[in-house]
């Protein structure tokens, strides 16, 4: 008997059993992971509550047979997420799960799928969600992508569902074409709304009538003891919206605080000191860290309030670590050390994502960071153009460091600004030991390291220490103004006159930029080919090689509409020229 038989026998047994003698009393079972081979399946025998997730992947093996007469019908609710990803041979996921109403989508800091809480992902023999039971997904959006033959993943308003998470949130894609599917059109359901086609299996409206307090359905209208589930926690047998005093709310309960007390945290290895092991009761919640503004107490039992520092934020001192694309793109390292003040050395290498998404994340997660004691090091990250997202850090004070170095700003050719102020001037960051390198930043000026090196007093800078060779090598660091007139305006056009610099070198063009002034933001196109709503017209130097006024018509205005314009020139020397600001309608 292969393995794959001695696991559907197993099942087969259980199913029978549980068909025979369904289970009274609810049992609430732990996150299921089935990998690779299902014997891990059975673990959802009996179960009614998985108190965590469910994930069902990579079974390549299965086949339609082996599912035909496996069946969970206990369960009715997943408190954070159900994931069924390249499962060979399953045709209906409500097969096995036809009770399944709620899925929570309440996720741990240490969650692999965060803000998701429900994936159907390259599924290759699967016909049909068939989830008819599933009124409710309380947080978190939807997958449903690249499952060959899936028909009726359109014919659910998700939307219903998902508390009104936006279409856009919810991304169902790459599934079997509508033209293809048989649509709801037998299936006897309003609005063409259903989970198959099968007769009747529509989706179900709004719980009508249920208790407000009531998730996923309820035996009884209006009532809060007769509901499938709770959408905040049990008590007595009763719904209610928060637990009395003493007790602390935690999935779905109300515990005691020394019970509380003895939940274990999940945590990376990499955890740092001042984290809790265990789970604080707090404000009537059991949670897995203290709100922001409380620290933990030092028994780890409570909260108090934090200490603030000189800037108004909680202390917390963090050991040293660093920023990678993976680190953004993990949950758990993202929420590790959020909220630092405090850091003893910190190295950040993002290659990565657009400049606005990843400077807003580390914002977002180093952003109240004031003090680092050892070594700032942001080398090779591509996508930075300041260090604006540290924007509380004040002091680097190089106590321990690598060759006597607090600063390290290498391989970063998007980098142009270092740390400035609302006013967009250049503000100091005090280096109490130690000094700094700069080497390969192609945007980043020898004007804006000097200016930074003189605001924060440090001494000449060695050409070891800062290189004029690589720095600010590949961008116009030098700009002149640019004499630039409005000369006649018509209904669609503007035609402007231009005076060609005499102290650009190598000029290769000028771009006209223009935009409604409506739509103006009060900031300039930093590049050619950020996306915005500047346009922009291209005139190559060559046209204009031996004229000192240059002429161009700007055309396809709309009528009475105030326009923005500005001129550029573009260069291969690291000097450029740009006009004023002009406003004409």
């Amino acid at each position: 008997m292969n393995a794959a038989t001695r696991w559907l026998s197993v099942l087969v047994w259980l199913w029978s059993l549980s068909a025979a003698t369904v289970a009274d009393e609810e049992k609430v079972c732990g996150s299921i992971v089935v990998r690779n081979t299902g014997d891990r399946l059975s673990q959802l025998h009996n179960c009614t509550v998985i108190r965590g997730h469910v994930q069902i992947v990579l079974l390549d093996a299965t086949k339609p047979s082996d599912f035909d007469i496996i069946s969970f019908p206990q369960l009715r609710e997943i408190t954070q997420y159900l994931v069924v990803y390249r499962v060979a041979g399953l045709t209906s996921l409500g097969k096995l799960f036809p009770n399944l109403m709620l899925i929570r989508g309440l996720h741990s800091p240490q969650s692999t799928f965060p803000g998701l809480s429900l994936m159907i992902h390259d599924n290759g023999d699967l016909r049909e969600i068939g989830l008819y039971s599933l009124t409710n997904i309380t947080r978190g959006s939807i997958i449903i992508s690249r499952n060959a033959r899936l028909c009726y993943a359109n014919t659910i308003d998700w939307g219903q569902i998902t508390n009104g998470v936006s279409n856009d949130a919810n991304i169902i894609n790459d599934n079997e074409a509508a033209n293809k599917c048989q649509g709801c059109s037998n299936s006897g359901c309003p609005e063409d709304r259903c989970w198959s086609q099968e007769h009747g299996r529509c989706q179900l409206g709004r719980l009508k009538g249920c208790h407000p307090l009531c998730a996923g359905g309820c035996h009884v209208p209006n009532s809060a003891k007769h509901c499938f589930a709770c959408t905040a926690y049990l008590y007595k047998g009763e719904c209610i919206k928060e637990c009395p005093h003493g007790l602390y709310g935690h999935l779905g309960e109300c515990l005691t605080g020394e019970k509380c007390c003895r939940i274990p945290v999940t945590r990376e290895e990499s955890t740092p000191d001042d984290l809790n092991l265990n789970y604080i009761p707090f404000d009537r919640v059991c949670r897995e860290e203290c709100p922001y503004g409380f620290e933990v107490t030092p028994d780890k039992k409570n909260c108090t309030l934090c200490t603030k520092t000189k800037n108004g934020n909680c202390q917390r001192n963090c050991n040293s670590f660093k920023i990678s694309d993976e680190v953004l793109r993990r949950n758990d390292e993202y929420r590790l050390h959020t909220n630092c003040t405090t850091i003893k050395s910190l190295e950040i290498e993002v290659k990565f994502g657009t400049s606005e998404d990843v400077e807003r994340r580390l914002e977002e997660y180093i952003g109240k960071v004031e003090v680092i004691l050892d070594q700032l090091k942001i080398i090779r990250s591509y996508s930075l153009t300041s260090l604006n997202f540290l924007r509380n850090l004040h002091e680097i004070r190089g106590e321990n460091t690598a060759n006597k170095i607090a600063l390290v700003v290498r391989g970063n050719k998007n980098l142009q600004k270092l740390w400035t102020t609302k006013e967009n001037e250049t503000r100091a960051v005090k280096i109490l030991n130690g000094t700094v390198s700069f080497h390969y930043n192609p945007k980043l000026c020898m004007s804006e390291i000097y200016k930074f090196g003189n605001l924060s007093s440090l001494p000449a800078f060695s050409d070891i220490e800062v290189s004029n060779i690589s720095n600010g090598d590949q961008f116009a660091c030098i700009v002149y103004n640019l004499l630039v007139e409005t000369v006649k305006i018509e209904t669609q056009s503007i035609v402007i006159r231009m005076q060609k610099p005499v102290e650009v070198d190598n000029l290769e063009r000028f771009l006209v930029y223009f935009i409604e002034a409506a739509k103006w933001n009060e900031t300039i196109e930093t590049t050619e080919c950020e996306g915005s709503s500047w346009k922009i017209d291209d005139i190559s130097s060559k046209r204009v090689l031996n004229e000192t006024e240059i002429y161009h018509v700007i055309t396809n205005l709309e009528p009475n509409t105030e326009y923005i314009y500005y001129v550029k020139t573009y260069t291969i020397a690291s000097t450029t020229s740009m006009s004023d600001i002009f406003r004409n309608k």
